[in-house]
């Protein structure tokens, strides 16, 4: 196979492996499109054999599987429900043996449960404060910066992830990514945040809506933690919780202050491209930073893996220079799985799952 590309692409090799990337057969690409949206074809592990988008899906082995020995199992079954509360219930009562997504508030119980064992894994995933560069009166650095002060990072995992993950400095790049800096540490400091408020032209603060979808419940969540902890400095807020897909269509890239929710990238480039340069897929910012985008341009064009670190490391200086984003804390991906479940692995992504490896042991 020949990948004809219209300019350099470092990354591409990672692009290709990517969860929504798939091998399909030429005769299916020949075939009508719309066979690609509702007719399984692709060279897995497991063959689809049944679909009930209410209730069950079921995979059943491939024994063409181009890795020999593997799969491990005869089936998979992947349950579906309707909340999250309902899933727990039926792993904790031995009717599933791995549990995909566990709730902060859930993961103590589970792992303490008999049979059952907790995992954590430390992710890129988080939930960000947007704030438009072209309203106010985020316009001005220092509110942004203001406002990052005004933010106890600690006490917010403590709190609302119950310590299930780490602190973060407003870069949107986590430990897990490569060539990832060193992001000094933003203090808790409301009088300085009050100073910089009135250095701004706001000696009497800002009261402003702080808008939130409700799912994940984890935006509200912070949004009213801010608010509390922001009061102190200035920020009057009044936080607007409302239903996701009003959120969407009239708040999403279009308001100029509300909480959004990512999860990890693969490469740093694929973070970037996503949602800060000016041309990223869901740019939400309006930061429009000529300098940064012809940054990430030039290292994702670059193999040279040395100088695509001086050159990512610059592309994160300017972040923390800006502040395009609050991000107050990286978020664990956690699951879990009973004893008897062999082998099974969490990736960052939370997308990548790698049940060809798995066996179970009902002794």
């Amino acid at each position: 196979m020949r990948f004809t590309l219209t300019v350099s692409y470092a990354d591409l090799p990672v692009a290709v492996a990517h969860a929504n990337a798939r091998i399909i057969s030429a005769k299916a690409l020949a075939g009508p499109k719309e066979n690609l949206e509702n007719k399984p074809n692709g060279t897995g592990p497991f063959k689809l054999e049944s679909y009930d988008s209410s209730r069950m899906i079921r995979l059943v082995r491939n024994d063409n599987y181009f890795i020999e020995g593997v799969p491990y199992l005869d089936a998979v079954e992947l349950h579906l429900f309707p909340d999250l509360t309902a899933q727990s219930a039926n792993y904790l009562s031995g009717n599933m043996d791995v549990l995909l997504a566990v709730e902060q508030s859930d993961y103590d119980r589970i792992d303490k449960a008999p049979g059952s064992n907790a995992m954590r894994v430390a992710s890129g995933r988080f939930v960000n404060v947007v704030m438009r560069f072209d309203q106010k009166p985020f316009d001005d650095v220092r509110v942004r910066k203001a406002l990052a002060m005004s933010i106890d990072r600690q006490t917010l995992v403590d709190v609302i992830l119950e310590g299930l993950g780490r602190p973060a400095r407003d870069n949107i790049l986590s430990p897990e990514y490569a060539y990832v800096i060193d992001s000094p540490e933003i203090p808790y400091d409301t009088a300085a945040a009050k100073q910089l408020l009135a250095d701004a032209g706001y000696p009497d603060g800002i009261k402003i809506d702080l808008v939130a979808s409700n799912r994940p419940a984890i935006r509200g969540q912070v949004a009213i933690a801010i608010k509390q902890m922001a009061l102190p400095a200035g920020f009057d807020i009044n936080v607007k919780s409302m239903p996701h897909d009003t959120y969407l269509a009239n708040y999403w890239r279009k308001g100029n202050f509300y909480m959004a929710y990512w999860g990890m990238r693969s490469t740093p480039d694929g973070a970037f491209t996503l949602l800060l340069t000016s041309d990223a897929s869901y740019e939400d910012t309006a930061w429009n930073n000529k300098e940064f985008d012809a940054i990430v341009a030039k290292a994702r064009s670059t193999p040279d893996d040395s100088e695509r670190a001086q050159l990512y490391a610059e592309a994160q200086k300017l972040i923390l220079r800006d502040t395009p984003y609050i991000i107050p804390f990286f978020q664990d991906v956690l699951t879990a799985s009973r004893d008897g479940v062999k082998g099974w692995v969490v990736h960052p992504l939370n997308r990548v799952y790698y049940i060809e490896s798995v066996w179970l042991d009902r002794n």
